[in-house]
């Protein structure tokens, strides 16, 4: 079987340019025209960004947070700027500044929102860029989960089925059987219901899947969370 190579690691460093080449811009035309300001208008922003984890967005991020971040980074990038120009004693007029950090916002909200809608559309109309996912487990949890997958396409993922030692319909195989499915299909994700297995067979998953390189999540029952002995 041959896996589809996604282009996700490539989505973030794109992001980074585009936006440094927007910032980049717009501070030649309204800010300064000196390379030493502009370069730290942009290390400003790439600082900012990592410090605050602006571009930590996933493909279960809703929109609303990342309309959140964004905001935030604005505001925290305005007062940065701001008090760059004031040590600097920098004289520009103040509709130039107005107008750099209005055209900021407007044009970074609309390209996130614009790749938010694409890539949502993509993924639902080509079926490319999905990550393949198994659950372990079945109980009423695991359905809540798959049926969010099932019904859900835009956010990329594609279950591959589940497995469980007990005797219910549709199940792809047991619990064992799963490790061998997981390697021959190129699973990426890997959700375990910790209200099903026992503590030696969640040790188990965790080193498969270190080795492996699979993600590795947990479906928690409250009680379960802690009544089993995880380790980091």
């Amino acid at each position: 079987m041959i896996r589809e190579v996604g282009y996700s690691k490539l989505i973030r460093p794109t992001l980074y340019i585009l936006d440094l080449f927007i910032i980049t811009l717009l501070s030649f035309f309204f800010l300064s025209e000196d390379i030493i300001d502009i370069a730290s208008f942009v290390t400003f922003w790439f600082v900012l960004s990592i410090s605050f984890s602006f571009y930590e967005v996933y493909r279960f991020t809703k929109i609303i947070k990342i309309v959140s971040l964004l905001i935030k980074q604005i505001i925290l990038f305005t007062l940065v700027i701001l008090s760059y120009l004031y040590i600097r004693e920098i004289d520009i007029e103040l509709k130039s500044v107005i107008r750099f950090f209005f055209l900021i916002l407007v044009v970074l909200f609309f390209w996130r929102i614009f790749l938010f809608v694409i890539f949502r559309k993509h993924r639902v109309i080509t079926g490319s860029n999905f990550k393949r996912i198994v659950i372990i487990g079945a109980n009423k949890s695991t359905k809540k989960l798959q049926d969010f997958f099932d019904h859900q396409p835009g956010y990329g993922y594609k279950f591959m089925g589940f497995f469980t030692d007990i005797e219910v319909h549709n199940r792809e195989g047991t619990i064992e059987e799963s490790f061998e499915f997981i390697t021959n299909n190129h699973i990426d994700e890997v959700y375990c219901s910790l209200k099903e297995l026992p503590n030696n067979t969640v040790r188990e998953f965790i080193d498969f899947c270190d080795v492996k390189l699979k993600t590795l999540k947990f479906i928690p029952d409250n009680k379960e969370l802690f009544a089993k002995n995880l380790h980091l």
